[in-house]
């Protein structure tokens, strides 16, 4: 939405965030779980009666409070993500291009230096906006500084990230796992070499096709949310979740 040229002719722009922000949270932790706990090697494991003679075979699924999560932008997704890392008893940190000092002090979070995150989380997730500052942020380099057990989320945009260079660390075990739900180009091409990785792996890729924020009831809300704000512009009220 060109924004300023709205509002040089008196156009208000709002959002409608309070739905679909939540459920790109929920579908953040739905892909720490079934990574932290192996659900997709269990099921296999069941799958092949495997129980029958080995019902501990499984050390190593991960405690998550022994695990340090990392936020990569603080914003409306971030926020709530963080929240369930607290009740979880995890270690969060976070880096913004600001920070939020009564944030830190609700959820117990530590800012950090970009550099610092990237290499001491366990966890890291992406919430940035993408912006001509930011395409293309995260790389290689970035990459590099990654604990090679680290999982890799990102459920912002696509082209913050130099994709080739995350389809090389995951290929070549320099970081532990990915899941992601956008992507550099969409839909992903049926070629793609992040496809292949996922067709072969178990807990350690996870692909979604860009739908963290849908549900039916999401969609209803959302339009029911935008209805209302064009109600209160008819009827001069103040508009919610101006831009």
């Amino acid at each position: 939405v060109p924004v300023e040229a709205a509002r040089a002719r008196g156009i208000p722009v709002a959002a409608t965030p309070l739905i679909n922000y939540i459920t790109v949270a929920e579908q953040v932790w739905a892909y720490i779980l079934n990574w932290a706990k192996r659900l997709p090697a269990l099921r296999t494991h069941m799958a092949n009666r495997a129980y029958i003679d080995s019902w501990h075979g499984f050390p190593d699924t991960r405690y998550i409070g022994d695990l340090t999560l990392g936020l990569l932008g603080l914003g409306e997704i971030a926020r709530p993500v963080a929240k369930v890392a607290q009740a979880f008893g995890m270690p969060v940190r976070y880096w913004d291009i600001e920070r939020f000092l009564d944030l830190e002090a609700a959820y117990d979070m530590e800012f950090v230096p970009w550099d610092e995150l990237f290499a001491t989380t366990d966890i890291l997730s992406v919430q940035l906006a993408l912006n001509p500052q930011t395409e293309g942020i995260i790389g290689a380099r970035e990459f590099s500084l990654m604990k090679p057990t680290a999982l890799f989320i990102n459920t912002a945009r696509g082209k913050l990230v130099d994709q080739a260079a995350l389809t090389d660390a995951l290929a070549d075990g320099r970081i532990g796992a990915v899941a992601l739900d956008v992507f550099a180009e969409e839909p992903l091409p049926v070629d793609d070499p992040l496809l292949r990785l996922h067709d072969g792996a178990d807990e350690r890729v996870t692909l979604t096709p860009h739908n963290a924020w849908q549900s039916p009831w999401t969609w209803v809300r959302d339009s029911q949310e935008l209805w209302l704000n064009i109600r209160r512009s008819l009827l001069g009220e103040p508009i919610q979740h101006l831009v």
